[in-house]
């Protein structure tokens, strides 16, 4: 037998204002997307009887869930509720507000994604599936300007090397999935100096999702200068790449917080020998709109 989730409506008014079809068929396409298989019923059922649990049966609906809208002016307020499929009993149910009609298709595969994970549908939004209510005036774009700052911390691996700290300008330019990065960094100690470093950089990054919360992977090439002291007391400059990855956060709002690691590698040499660096950097952004 046939193994799936039926897709019901609360009552006779779930809907409101909003075709049944319609609210049906989104969060029926929403399970699918997310791998859970729609069951065939045979009959229509109402998940207030007692003859549901046997017509979910005879369908082999092992999973039931239960959506209704409540018309509030041109809002509807969602809710989606998993049940037991053998007595009465709501196992997990989140709600949101569409600012419109037009909005359903926003809203519910966020509920579905909350329900099936049994979290917050707050957590799953991505960066082109937040409604206007939530924390940004309009649709993510297809790209925005990023500005921002950061306090980098790197040394090199040279013998008695110790930590340099700096500041550092960025200058990014953000898809939903990519980030053109232009940044001027300078490592400098107020005393006791093992390192001096800056540089200009171009790179890119790879954001591995459209959340809130976005990891990534990042290259750089640019140019730069760097003074060591201690055993190898030489300075020079020239070109250089970096590689790294980091994570950003607050994807979904105006402000934004990176957190950077990343190995850089100079072309040129001190004292005979190429010196590595690495850089950790704490970074503020903020979107120009």
């Amino acid at each position: 037998m046939a193994q799936g989730a039926a897709v019901v409506l609360g009552d006779a008014d779930a809907a409101q204002g909003v075709p049944a079809a319609t609210l049906l068929g989104l969060v029926r396409g929403s399970l699918a997307e997310a791998g859970v298989a729609p069951c065939a019923l045979k009959v229509p059922i109402d998940p207030a009887s007692d003859a549901t649990f046997e017509h979910l049966k005879q369908a082999g609906c092992t999973r039931l869930f239960v959506v209704s809208s409540l018309k509030l002016g041109r809002k509807r307020v969602v809710q989606l509720e998993e049940r037991s499929t053998q007595k009465r009993r709501v196992l997990f149910a989140q709600r949101m507000t569409a600012g419109s009609v037009e909005e359903l298709d926003l809203v519910i595969p966020r509920l579905v994604r909350a329900v099936l994970v049994r979290g917050s549908s707050q957590a799953t939004a991505d960066v082109d599936q937040v409604t206007n209510k939530e924390a940004r005036r309009w649709r993510k774009r297809d790209g925005e300007m990023l500005v921002g700052g950061g306090i980098p911390v790197g040394s090199s691996f040279a013998s008695g090397a110790r930590p340099s700290y700096g500041l550092s300008g960025l200058f990014s330019y953000e898809m939903e999935r990519a980030r053109l990065d232009a940044a001027l960094v300078g490592q400098f100690n107020n005393s006791g100096d093992e390192m001096w470093h800056s540089s200009f950089t171009l790179g890119a990054a790879y954001l591995f999702n459209a959340r809130n919360v976005s990891p990534y992977v990042s290259g750089a090439i640019g140019y730069g200068g760097t003074w060591m002291g201690g055993s190898v007391d030489d300075a020079n400059f020239g070109l250089l790449l970096s590689a790294g990855g980091g994570v950003e956060f607050f994807r979904l709002y105006k402000a934004r917080m990176l957190l950077d690691a990343r190995l850089t590698v100079p072309a040129y040499e001190l004292s005979g020998s190429r010196r590595l660096i690495a850089t950790g950097m704490l970074g503020f952004m903020l979107a120009l709109r």
